[in-house]
Parts: C-alpha cells; sequence; structure tokens
C-alpha cells in the first residue's frame, strides 16, 4: 500500500456541538459573595463566620477551590430562620 492509498482510505469527521448558551452579564445581586462580604452583611467578623462553617452553623456556603462564596439569598434566608419569635407581653 502506498502512502497515497493511505491518504485516500481516511475519512474526515466533522464534529458538531450544541449551540454555545450565552449567559447574560452577570447581575450585581447573582454575583457570589466572599467570606468578608458574608461577613459584612451579617455584622460579624470574618473569623466568626469561618468557626459557623466549621461548625456547620452558618449559612450555606460553596467551595470554589480553595474559596468560600456564599449566595446573598442564601444568607439571607439563614438570617430568617435565625428570627427571634418569643412573644412580647
Amino acid at each position: 500500500m502506498t502512502v497515497a492509498s493511505k491518504k485516500e482510505q481516511t475519512a474526515t469527521v466533522k464534529v458538531t456541538r450544541p449551540a454555545e448558551r450565552r449567559l447574560g452579564p452577570i447581575q450585581r445581586t447573582d454575583r457570589l459573595m466572599t467570606m468578608a462580604e458574608g461577613s459584612d452583611l451579617l455584622g460579624i467578623p470574618v473569623s466568626t463566620l469561618y468557626g459557623w462553617r466549621h461548625r456547620g452553623e452558618g449559612p450555606a456556603g460553596y467551595r470554589i477551590g480553595r474559596h468560600v462564596r456564599y449566595r446573598r439569598e442564601a444568607v439571607e434566608a439563614w438570617i430568617e430562620t435565625r428570627a427571634d419569635h418569643r412573644l412580647l407581653w
């Protein structure tokens, strides 16, 4: 078999991919918050937020690589679960 006949036997395969979904620009409210931004929102030191996370007591966070991020909605929902519902006389 010659080199020319080997080239003739190869087939070209066209790979088609689904259309790429374009996400719009991240809105200010959709952006994930850093630990510092989360602690500012809660009015607590960053070290307290780290401690809560370690003990599983704080708002739900996401590990992105070596960083921890929070959704504003998740932090606000967590705040609502901490509401004091004692009856005032």
